[in-house]
């Protein structure tokens, strides 16, 4: 089933008071119906509904971003926010992904759509939270039941890049396959896709351990990570918690 936005229910203060306070409702309208309309936005791109569609069968939701939670400063750990924010309040938490493109963020994604894995709470009003600071603009979320964060073994799972249509037209020089899934550390394009999911290591020594050995080059009688090695790095492990 599809985690429903009710529209009656995001206007109720009172439901809502635990995370947001009491906000002025009329600002809550404006902010609900400006993604809406981005959402609309979204669906009309024939290649991002592609991308939306190979991801979850879930449908597009538009989240309400709490913004006086004492986990919100918790930027990078929007799993362990929300399991917190479970704890302390009930409710659920609905794992899936932020969908952005330059529609919500600007220039910076270039003709690409990202899929970063995310997780929001769901209120017993049905209205989903999202309770962690992020700097990502989007509020657009995809559920995906299918995908967890596994907290025993502090493994999640990679966020994920597509090419857009145009996306040759800004660059040119480039050699990209559009409409191929890729999977990506946030802030990191790469056209690998051997990481569907990335596991936190508990320490330094257990990160290094995990390279490669080519992914070392021997300086004066030391082992250095290699740029390959970096980039291996960034793609498997960098996401953390997501978010």
């Amino acid at each position: 089933m599809n985690y429903p936005i009710k529209s009656t229910a995001l206007y109720d203060i009172d439901a809502c008071e635990v995370i947001e306070g009491r906000e002025n409702v009329s600002d809550m309208q404006a902010t609900y119906d400006y993604w809406d309309q981005k959402r609309a936005q979204f669906l009309a791109n024939t290649d991002v509904v592609q991308f939306v569609k190979a991801i979850s069968k879930q449908s597009l939701q538009i989240v309400h971003r709490a913004n006086t939670t004492a986990n919100a400063s918790q930027s990078g750990f929007c799993h362990l926010n929300v399991r917190e924010h479970v704890e302390q309040h009930g409710g659920t938490q609905v794992y899936g992904w932020q969908i952005a493109t330059e529609l919500t963020e600007g220039n910076d994604l270039h003709g690409a759509a990202f899929g970063i894995f995310h997780s929001n709470w769901l209120g017993a009003n049905g209205v989903l939270w999202d309770v962690t600071n992020t700097t990502l603009n989007t509020q657009l979320f995809l559920p995906d039941p299918a995908r967890v964060y596994d907290f025993s073994t502090l493994t999640g799972y990679n966020n994920r890049v597509v090419f857009l249509s145009d996306y040759k037209l800004k660059h040119p020089l480039e050699q990209v396959a559009r409409n191929k899934t890729y999977f990506t550390a946030l802030g990191f394009r790469s056209r690998d896709r051997i990481f569907e999911k990335y596991t936190q290591p508990k320490s330094r020594e257990a990160l290094l351990a995990s390279l490669p050995p080519r992914y070392f080059a021997n300086t004066d009688g030391n082992d250095q990570l290699n740029y390959e090695g970096m980039e291996w790095l960034a793609l498997k492990y960098s996401v953390r918690f997501g978010g």
